[in-house]
C-alpha cells in the first residue's frame, strides 16, 4: 500500500467519481457537485491510497482559518481490507490545526470507523443534512490522537 500526498486530478477523480462514493457525498440541499475541476490549492490537501498502483482511497483535508475538516473515501471493495491502515497513514498528514469530521447520523458505520480511528463525538451540527427528502442530524467529531 502506498499513501502519499497528491495533486493528480485523475487519481482524485478516480475516487470521487465512483458511483458509490459520489452518491454518499451529494446531499439534497446542495447543488450537484461538479468535479470538472478539482481545487488544487493551499485550502486542500489530498492524500491518495494506492494498492498495486490503483487508487482505492482518498483523504481530503479542507483547511480553514482555525481548523481542518477531514473527508475520508474508500472504494467499497477495499473498505474491509485497507480502510483502517489507510486512515492511520493518512492521519500522519493532518498538520497542526484541530481536525474535525462532520458525518450524517445515518452513516453509523462511518461514525464508528471515525471513533476507532481516534475521533470523539463532540456535538451535533446545528444545520440538518437532507438526503432523499429526509432531514438528518450531522455528528461533529474531533480528532483526539
Amino acid at each position: 500500500m502506498i499513501v502519499k500526498e497528491t495533486k493528480n486530478e485523475a487519481d482524485i477523480k478516480a475516487i470521487l467519481l465512483d458511483s458509490d462514493i459520489y452518491g454518499r457525498m451529494v446531499s439534497d440541499s446542495k447543488d450537484v457537485i461538479s468535479l470538472d475541476e478539482v481545487p488544487i490549492n493551499d485550502d486542500y490537501t489530498y492524500i491518495i491510497g494506492k494498492e498495486n498502483n490503483k487508487p482505492f482511497g482518498l483523504c481530503i483535508y479542507s483547511h480553514e482559518q482555525d481548523k481542518t475538516l477531514i473527508h475520508f473515501y474508500v472504494l467499497k471493495g477495499s473498505r474491509y481490507k485497507l480502510a483502517r491502515k489507510f486512515a492511520k497513514e493518512a492521519l500522519k498528514h493532518k498538520g497542526s490545526k484541530p481536525v474535525f469530521a462532520v458525518i450524517p447520523e445515518y452513516h453509523k458505520t462511518v461514525i464508528n470507523f471515525a471513533v476507532k480511528a481516534g475521533f470523539e463525538k463532540i456535538c451535533n451540527h446545528v444545520d440538518p443534512y437532507f438526503k432523499k427528502g429526509k432531514a438528518y442530524k450531522r455528528v461533529i467529531l474531533r480528532l483526539t490522537v
